[in-house]
């Protein structure tokens, strides 16, 4: 197995069968005030010329560490099925109010993972999904083709107040009864019959 990395210039080959590839560092604001400073100010000067002596000295490749905005950063807090680990569902509930108040980055994860194992899983991670949403959850991986699950989503998108003017939940639910795969408000009032006369 390789790992083949490149760059416009340069082809680094990792791997089992080829001479051992030496990465270098110090390409890292950590630690380091000044270049820090320096990177915020956009002055690479520092960076380039740690970066120069690096790859004289005999480095391949750089790891090249400026830290990762949190608008890239989703953090997948593995849920696990609750079949096997009765306490799962809490533990990713905590984690999720943990991470949107300590850290504020987005989330995910594989919502059917929950109910593995057992019978009707769709309204069980339905029900999963709702509760995931009200401690933080921003994105999943799911099926959206099981309806329930959609339903869910959407449920608990309007009720956290992310459905400006219940958009989304009025127009899901027109596609719904308009497929005929819902509840419609067709009326079901059984027809009444007449009333007897009593005869006296």
């Amino acid at each position: 197995m390789e790992t083949i990395l490149s760059s416009k210039t340069k082809t680094v080959i990792i791997g089992p069968d080829r001479p051992f590839t030496i990465i270098g560092e110090r390409i890292n604001p950590t630690g380091r005030k000044l270049l820090a400073k320096e990177m915020a100010a956009g002055d690479f000067s520092r960076v380039e010329k740690d970066a120069l002596a690096q790859v004289a000295a005999g480095a391949h490749m750089l790891d090249v560490n400026a830290g990762i905005p949190k608008e890239d950063v989703i953090i997948d807090p593995l849920i696990m099925p609750i079949g096997a680990i009765q306490t799962s569902g809490q533990q990713v509930f905590a984690l999720l109010r943990k991470i949107r108040k300590e850290l504020g980055v987005n989330t995910t994860g594989g919502a059917s993972n929950i109910s593995f194992g057992l019978p009707n899983r769709p309204t069980i991670n339905a029900h999963f999904l709702s509760m995931a949403i009200a401690y933080g959850l921003t994105s999943t991986i799911t099926n959206p083709c099981e309806l329930e699950i959609r339903k869910a989503i959407y449920a608990a998108d309007l009720l956290v107040g992310h459905d400006e003017n219940c958009l989304t939940w009025i127009g899901a639910n027109r596609d719904v009864a308009k497929s005929g795969n819902g509840s419609s408000r067709q009326s079901t009032r059984r027809k009444r019959r007449p009333c007897s006369k009593v005869v006296g």
